[in-house]
């Protein structure tokens, strides 16, 4: 989990400190990758968002 987390963290900083705006596609339900990544990409400056399958593609709200 920490080399995941390392290596999706970097590649978000990277794009945001580039000036770039960074989106992180959350799928797969609730499993701890999801959840982690979403959490990274809050962290960083990026927006976590979810694709429904066939519909919108929704940016996910920060949590307090």
């Amino acid at each position: 989990m920490v080399s995941f987390v390392n290596v999706v963290g970097r590649r978000l900083f990277s794009a945001v400190s580039g000036g770039l705006d960074a989106y992180m596609v959350v799928t797969g339900g609730a499993k701890v990758e999801a959840i982690l990544a979403s959490m990274v990409a809050w962290l960083v400056g990026a927006r976590p968002v979810y694709r429904v399958e066939g519909g919108p593609v929704i940016i996910l709200p920060k949590l307090p």
